[in-house]
């Protein structure tokens, strides 16, 4: 077993893209800081990690135990996806104005659902369902690779910050609007893609 599944890190990276992240950042705290934009970045990565190991760990038997499926956790993570990055699409016009409280927590919408969500459980659980059975080495391996990508994600927080703030305005506005739509679009599409699924069921 490899310390390190590189195949679930580009997967991960491929599903949440750190430069779409780091833009949807700027669109929820224009006026962070340094400073707190690196603090963000660690809850980010730190909180994320934590929940995806303890789905790696024992996400299968709670499921299991609920008897909820992995379409269910698939559907509902679309349906709160959509609507978190709706919410931040139609805030008032004058709330980018003004600005988010930068100390204002980030465990959501960042942590969940736009890093741990419907499509990324899913991701995750894909890759849990094909190793029969979960030992240390297992943890070790999908663990390590969900740290690594939560960093990087973490990293493109402040990041963000650093490279875009001398942006003019308008064309931030813009790039962060298409940032948005992007995952809005992410949403709808996992709801779309299980809807054949759904009709079977």
């Amino acid at each position: 077993m490899d310390f390190t599944n590189k195949e679930l890190i580009l997967s991960l990276l491929a599903l949440l893209n750190p430069f779409i992240i780091g833009l949807i950042y700027l669109n929820y705290k224009p006026r962070a800081s340094l400073q707190q934009s690196i603090s963000d970045g660690i809850t980010v990565c730190i909180g994320s990690t934590a929940i995806m190991l303890v789905i790696i760990s024992i996400g299968t038997s709670i499921l299991s135990a609920l008897s909820v499926d992995l379409l269910s956790i698939k559907v509902a993570g679309g349906i709160i996806l959509t609507l978190s990055v709706y919410g931040l699409m139609t805030a008032p016009a004058d709330s980018e104005t003004a600005g988010m409280d930068p100390s204002a927590s980030i465990v959501s919408p960042f942590v969940t659902p736009i890093c741990v969500g419907g499509a990324s459980i899913s991701l995750l659980f894909t890759y849990i369902s094909a190793i029969p059975s979960r030992s240390l080495g297992v943890i070790v391996n999908l663990g390590s690779a969900v740290f690594i990508t939560f960093f990087i994600i973490g990293l493109f927080l402040p990041i963000s910050v650093l490279c875009f703030k001398k942006v003019p305005a308008g064309i931030l506005s813009v790039v962060k609007s298409l940032s948005l739509f992007i995952v809005f679009s992410i949403g709808i599409n996992i709801l779309i893609s299980a809807i054949p699924q759904v009709l079977k069921a």
